[in-house]
């Protein structure tokens, strides 16, 4: 079965959700948590069983592994870090409208 790799981009407080929900499910695989802040990034791997974390953006989108970015950051990120994704060649999940 091929399982997509994700990355879960803001691990604040929504994010525990998205996370929880890629953990539990068997055709995802949590990839990397990615945060501006490298110890809620770190903490979030580590919780959810990501394989890494990133302090930011780029350097997840530069990762073949991620197929998936699921952006769970503050509502004026969301435009400028999907197309950043898009443009990276990612699938990208916003439960916001940008």
């Amino acid at each position: 079965m091929e399982r997509f790799g994700i990355a879960v981009v803001g691990c604040g407080g929504v994010s525990g959700g998205h996370f929880s929900a890629y953990a539990a499910h068997p055709k995802a695989r949590l990839v990397a948590a990615v945060d501006v802040r490298p110890e809620l990034a770190q903490a979030a791997a580590q919780r959810w069983g990501a394989a890494r974390w990133y302090d930011s953006v780029e350097a997840a989108l530069a990762d073949p592994e991620i197929q998936v970015v699921d952006l769970c950051l503050p509502h004026h990120l969301h435009a400028p870090v999907a197309i950043q994704a898009a443009a990276a060649g990612k699938h990208v999940f916003v439960e916001k409208p940008i």
